[in-house]
């Protein structure tokens, strides 16, 4: 699930920047720290949360790998119920990962502005 928050933690970063200039954000395009919300500058404060989310993001793939080595390893069997839900969490978490980590290479030159 990490994957995924700082996934729609990103995107709702675009899309904020893109209701303030009415478009997609590009480099310089606005700049990320010039983001506001309520006439706050939160642009750098969420800047910073981006790239805490992508490490958070690969510290909780390595624990549930873990978790999915240990309990396969433990039940002997891929087909065993705590084996297949280790497996499907795999799974879904290392997608979310993965798609998290294009969007945010697409991104890293605006949010590295």
């Amino acid at each position: 699930m990490v994957p995924w928050v700082s996934l729609a933690g990103l995107l709702g970063f675009g899309l904020l920047a893109y209701a303030q200039v009415g478009h997609w954000p590009l480099y310089s395009r606005p700049d990320p720290k010039d983001v506001s919300l309520a006439g706050l500058q939160i642009g750098g404060g969420l800047t910073l949360l981006v790239f805490l989310s992508a490490l958070v993001s690969l510290i909780a793939m390595a624990a549930i790998s873990f978790f999915t080595l240990c309990t396969v390893a433990e039940r002997r069997s891929l087909v065993h119920p705590s084996s297949s839900r280790a497996l499907y969490l795999f799974g879904i978490g290392g997608l979310g990962l993965y798609v998290f980590l294009l969007t945010l290479g697409a991104h890293m030159n605006w949010l590295m502005d």
